[in-house]
């Protein structure tokens, strides 16, 4: 349990939280063993794969994307407060290294 900038370890809080996870990757394993799972799960699968080709002067509107995130991490530092800045380096650094 995360107290300001400490940290709590509660091991009983963690062992429910595991043996949550558990009880339900196995309850979705033994559903997809079965008719309802099986054509539930068929329903994602489809045939027409393919790839969609644009012409070569296509522009997505998705390249201001990258400018306004640069722009907004440039900003960030002056209006946020320093426990907000710190959450959000912590959240960055659990994205980038694949945990999220």
């Amino acid at each position: 349990m995360l107290d300001g900038y400490s940290f709590n370890f509660e091991g009983q809080r963690l062992i429910w939280i595991i043996a949550a996870v558990m009880i339900g990757r196995f309850a979705l394993s033994a559903m997809a063993t079965t008719a309802i799972g099986r054509r539930f799960t068929s329903r994602f699968e489809s045939d027409n794969a393919g790839v969609y080709v644009r012409a070569p002067d296509y522009k997505s509107r998705m390249r201001w994307i990258i400018p306004l995130v640069v722009a907004l991490a440039v900003c960030f530092p002056f209006v946020a407060t320093k426990y907000v800045l710190t959450v959000a380096i912590l959240g960055l650094i659990y994205v980038l290294l694949g945990w999220g």
